[in-house]
């Protein structure tokens, strides 16, 4: 029997990603403080499906490698980090 958590089911959540060693987790309010946003944004990011978290028991934790994804597919034009590192 699977349960559902922010609208996915958890037995669909496991075994897709890999941990290493080198994953920091953050909790959510320090998810949120990482991309300037509030605690609600990061929630309804988990719930969407758009952020994916690992369950410890009750704890809800978000990969910091997940979040940077998330920010890099989220991002829109060129970057001008990228483009001042090319002269």
């Amino acid at each position: 029997m699977s349960r559902w958590f922010y609208g996915q089911r958890e037995s669909d959540t496991m075994n897709q990603r890999s941990v290493t060693r080198d994953d920091e987790f953050l909790n959510i309010e320090a998810a949120a403080d990482a991309v300037s946003g509030t605690v609600h944004q990061i929630r309804c990011m988990i719930r969407r499906g758009d952020l994916p978290i690992v369950k410890i028991g009750r704890l809800v934790r978000i990969k910091r490698s997940e979040l940077d994804a998330y920010v890099e597919r989220r991002t829109v034009g060129k970057s001008l980090v990228d483009a001042n590192a090319q002269d």
